[in-house]
């Protein structure tokens, strides 16, 4: 019996014998995935949903960014008797976001709300959704008592005609909608698309693309599941970059199904090209893709030459030479619903530029009409308006009762809004010809021209209003489509630099808005003279010459003549899948540590030059009421180390601390390299290896001196001073109160602090000193560098003398040579202002010595 509910197909599937799996890659990781069963993931979502306490019935927005978080809570809502929106990615800019997440408001009535910690500021500046953060849970098998009882009622007595999930539009006419995908459509769908395109027994489905795209969720993610086939989820970012992984990821899995776009083939034929060459060379890869039956692809126009040849490179290793299947779908059709199976033999006999998107499946019919309500079919080889319908066609947009009678003819077929005809073959495939009303389709997304064309005119005020067009266009010799943007412009036609910044400016526009680069025309009349160009500047030392060639290796088309160090990406145009690939190339976290009484700020200055890295702090407990402090620094480390591993489960890793924040780093690192972890970065700013006498001779006294000096409260002269003239004394509150009358009331005021909270941040720096009056270092580590400027003053009389007694002694630490680097400054000046920019540069040179 084929279940009418996905609750029931799951359950299905579970009590089957070959039953299977997820196989979930984390963001940047793609050597070991997290296997859960899908009798796992089935016990997990019902101990989530029983946590869950909306009203039964609720809408449930569901806001995350990775396939685990995604599975897990729309399975939890599911089986809780909710309704789950699968929200896509906000807009960046601030004004839109707050439009969309007002929209969504509106749409939903204030829908329930799930997401995880490091999205929750997202939801900041509105009140409309109130976010409900369910950061992981860990979900013992022991944990799940009586599942069968915790199951809603809700979710039991689901009618398969009711609403399933609800899924957003692209919202490339204006505000998204939210397709009403029911039990019974999502069946329909699963079933006729199982039924044209079986996969081969011990085969896997895979999806790159996230739950919240209708191909990740219907044609993927649930196929597998009604069919008791296992999956494999991998994050786009990592196979955008190199579709050669995706290659190796279907080898590795024995994938029989995925999906690419356009824009994606042509990337892989560019892969593949290059492999062609490296294996003349002896040295590509060579993938066995004989399990690879199908590569859907939509949202797009498919080039059928380059198509064709990716079908040849890709048969070379194995695949069927169908294995690229064409095809068209829409969220209102739970994705491909016609499927070109007979590509690239068809296109090619009948001379089709581009690929014709094929046959219905079970489940849907067409029909192309003149568009004036007639519903009469036209004949075969007309140009007219395409329409669908059956059974895999959704219904209704979720409250929205205009945009659903605005969408369906009289007699009840969905108005796609292309334009398309059947060619006039035996087999009567689908030819898709544009669009009624303008839509640009750039990398499998649509956008609207206006809003582009409006976005503009916003943020580029050297724009003559009512004077852009935005349009795309398929240059010659190129395989996907480019947006293309023509405008008049307010100045006048010789002005050089005038005309150079506004390009500028439209490009940056249009990539925030479409991730794609445009081409912007006209050029000005005026010419253009060698010197009025600046020339590139060419590398002047290790570190620029790296990022220059990961430069080169990130953008398409870019070359080491055109790109000087100080070029903007945005000179070349940078498109949305170079970005990732840039950033992917560029990016390593990193985590600091900082001093006991140091604030988070002063360690935190250097972030404003790290902008090529996430980088992590790790502050001490006790600043919060009821905060505990530490109470041994073995404790602490471990603490920390378990905050590591949340955020970054697998190396490797770079590690930095600020004095006392060095140690920490040190035994840290240690801890990450016994359980096999490889630290590629340690960073210790001016801290010794032995230092236990120096902390005994920190008292709550010296604490918040040194915390007075590193907050600007006090001046180097005025912390001596103090030290001096409050040597005998002990009693804090009078110390207190003679820092307080000295110090620097605005920027005390500016920093909000309060006496008691100045008087705990002391106590919090004294007593991380108090866990170390007994530390002894002991080996030891990879590798090492040390930062090291001119001494406290109590400890050493020089900078050479701290260098050769007391910094030089972390060879006896080290498994190889430690690197010593020497910066401007003194121990609490080493990242102030006046030197933090000199010492990021070499810093920066040390990472990237390090290969970071």
């Amino acid at each position: 019996m084929i279940p009418q509910t996905l609750q029931q197909a799951m359950v299905a599937t579970v009590g089957s014998s070959d039953s299977g799996a997820l196989f979930i890659y984390s963001p940047g990781n793609l050597s070991k995935p997290v296997e859960i069963s899908y009798a796992r993931l089935l016990h997990q979502a019902r101990q989530a949903g029983s946590a869950l306490q909306f009203k039964p019935g609720s809408i449930v927005l569901l806001h995350f960014d990775n396939h685990g978080d995604r599975v897990l809570w729309l399975w939890a809502s599911l089986f809780a008797g909710y309704l789950p929106v699968m929200s896509t990615p906000f807009p960046d800019n601030s004004n839109r976001r707050l439009a969309h997440l007002e929209h969504l408001a509106q749409l939903f009535n204030k829908p329930a709300c799930l997401t995880t910690a490091h999205l929750l500021p997202a939801f900041a500046g509105q009140d409309g959704i109130v976010p409900t953060c369910v950061d992981k849970t860990l979900l013992e098998d022991e944990q799940v008592n009586s599942v069968e009882d915790r199951i809603r009622p809700a979710a039991l007595m689901s009618d398969a005609d009711e609403p399933a999930v609800l899924m957003l539009t692209s919202g490339s006419s204006g505000s998204c909608k939210a397709v009403a995908l029911t039990h019974r459509q999502i069946t329909a769908a699963v079933t006729g698309k199982h039924s044209v395109m079986p996969i081969p027994p011990a085969t896997t489905f895979m999806s790159w693309v996230g739950l919240d795209h209708v191909a990740g969720l219907v044609e993927i993610h649930l196929q597998a599941i009604f069919t008791g086939r296992s999956q494999v989820l991998v994050e786009a970012p990592d196979v955008l970059m190199d579709p050669g992984l995706l290659l190796t990821l279907v080898e590795r899995h024995r994938v029989a199904w995925t999906f690419a776009p356009n824009f994606f083939l042509a990337r892989m034929h560019a892969t593949l090209q290059q492999q062609e060459q490296k294996e003349e060379e002896g040295a590509g890869r060579n993938w066995d893709l004989s399990c690879l039956t199908y590569l859907t692809s939509g949202g797009e126009a498919n080039t059928a030459h380059m198509c064709e040849e990716v079908s040849i490179l890709l048969a070379g290793y194995g695949a069927s030479k169908n294995v690229i299947v064409p095809g068209f779908g829409m969220t209102e059709t739970c994705a491909g619903a016609i499927f070109n199976t007979r590509f690239p033999e068809y296109d090619k006999l009948h001379g089709y530029a581009i690929a014709s998107l094929g046959q219905c499946m079970p489940g849907i019919e067409v029909r192309v009409t003149d568009g004036t309500g007639s519903n009469i079919p036209l004949p075969a080889g007309t140009l007219g308006h395409l329409e669908v319908s059956g059974p895999v066609v959704f219904r209704s947009y979720f409250n929205n009762k205009d945009a659903t009678q605005a969408s369906f003819t009289a007699d009840g077929w969905f108005i796609t809004g292309d334009l398309a005809m059947i060619d006039d073959t035996e087999h009567g495939h689908l030819l898709l010809k544009g669009r009624v009303k303008d839509v640009l389709n750039i990398n499998a997304v649509k956008y609207n021209p206006t809003d582009i064309e409006a976005g503009l005119y916003e943020a580029v005020p050297q724009l003559t209003y009512g004077s852009a067009c935005c349009f795309s266009s398929l240059p010659p010799n190129e395989h996907t489509e480019e947006i293309v943007i023509v405008y008049l412009p307010s100045y006048e036609r010789h002005e050089l630099h005038a005309h150079v910044r506004t390009v500028l400016a439209i490009r940056q526009a249009c990539l925030e808005r479409t991730g794609s680069r445009p081409q912007v025309l006209p050029l000005t009349g005026a010419s253009v003279t060698k010197s009025s160009l600046v020339s590139n500047q060419e590398p002047r030392d290790v570190l620029e010459r790296q990022l220059l060639t990961i430069y080169v290796q990130s953008i398409d088309h870019a070359t080491e003549v055109e790109f000087g160090v100080q070029t903007s990406i945005l000179d070349l145009g940078i498109t949305s899948i170079e970005l990732i690939k840039l950033k992917r190339h560029l990016e390593r976290d990193l985590t600091c540590i900082r001093p006991g009484s140091i604030p988070l700020s002063i360690l935190m200055r250097n972030t404003t030059y790290f902008t090529d890295r996430p980088i992590y702090a790790l502050r001490a407990a006790g600043f919060n009421d009821g905060e505990a402090m530490a109470t041994s620094l073995a404790g602490m480390v471990q603490r920390y180390h378990a905050a590591i591993k949340l955020h970054q489960p697998q190396g490797p890793y770079a590690l930095a601390g600020y004095s006392y924040g060095g140690m920490v780093a040190f035994e840290l690192a240690k801890q990450l390299e016994r359980e096999g972890d490889e630290v590629k970065f340690l960073g210790s700013f001016n801290l010794p290896p032995h230092i236990k006498n120096r902390m005994r001779q920190v008292d709550w006294k010296t604490a918040l001196l040194d915390l007075c000096n590193f907050l600007d409260l006090l001046r180097d002269d005025q912390r001596a001073d103090l030290a001096s003239q409050l040597r005998e004394v002990f009693d804090k509150d009078t110390i207190l109160t003679q820092v307080l009358a000295q110090i620097n009331r605005d920027r005390f005021a500016e920093l909000a602090l309060s006496p008691p909270a100045l008087a705990n941040w002391a106590q919090v720096g004294q007593n991380l000193h108090h866990l170390a009056v007994d530390y002894e270092p002991t080996p030891s580590v990879a590798r090492m560098d040390i930062f090291y400027c001119n001494p406290i003053k109590e400890v050493a009389s020089g900078k050479q003398q701290w260098f050769d007694e007391f910094i030089s002694l972390w060879r006896d630490f080290t498994r190889s040579e430690p690197q010593f680097h020497e910066v401007e400054g003194s121990h609490y000046t080493m990242i102030s202002p006046e030197n933090v920019f000199g010492f990021q540069k070499t810093m920066k040179a040390a990472l990237s010595a390090r290969g970071l």
